[in-house]
């Protein structure tokens, strides 16, 4: 994978030399509460509530969206094997692959689904809590760069595949809404 117009390499650099420790140390915690093991840990918490309230068809958008978020993010590392961006840019040393980025999938595929099933079960103000979880997502992704951890190209690949994987959990949830109304 390369970048032809040194984009994911200025980019890089930039935050590189801007960086500080208060940043590094936020956007570190902020990549861990939303990291894949955590996600499937969000995800997991989330089910349990839908259970609880006896909303299958939300377990089965959830498991859509979480499920296919993850399993195409490392298909696709282990297709691309892009190394990650050089130590010297990075604010620690992170393995495996960078493209594209794990974090901002999961990020984006709950944001996203979380974001539609929110505005469908909520009204009026209260339906302004469903714009949390893409402003999460965006601040994963703005992280994972500063940190220098991934490149630009990893995060915009990770921010699609999450929402496509997001969309289609949303979109499962309804189907099985309306097979259960029939």
């Amino acid at each position: 994978m390369t970048d032809p117009f040194g984009i994911d390499k200025s980019v890089l650099e930039y935050f590189a030399h801007i960086r500080t420790i208060s940043g590094t140390l936020f956007f570190i915690n902020l990549s861990e509460l939303v990291g894949p093991l955590a996600s499937v840990g969000i995800g997991l918490l989330v089910a349990l509530s839908m259970y609880v309230r006896r909303n299958f068809a939300g377990i089965a958008g959830l498991a859509v969206a979480l499920g296919g978020a993850n399993a195409a993010w490392v298909i696709i590392k282990e297709l691309v094997r892009r190394p990650r961006p050089p130590v010297a840019l990075s604010s620690f040393i992170e393995i495996g692959w960078s493209f594209p980025s794990g974090h901002v999938t999961n990020a984006f595929a709950l944001a996203t689904f979380g974001t539609i099933f929110l505005w469908k079960h909520l009204e009026g103000r209260m339906r302004t809590i469903a714009l949390v979880p893409p402003i999460i997502a965006t601040l994963v992704g703005f992280g994972r760069v500063y940190l220098g951890v991934h490149y630009l190209s990893d995060v915009l690949a990770g921010a699609v595949l999450g929402i496509i994987f997001g969309a289609l959990g949303a979109a499962a949830h309804s189907f099985f809404l309306m097979r259960k109304a029939r």
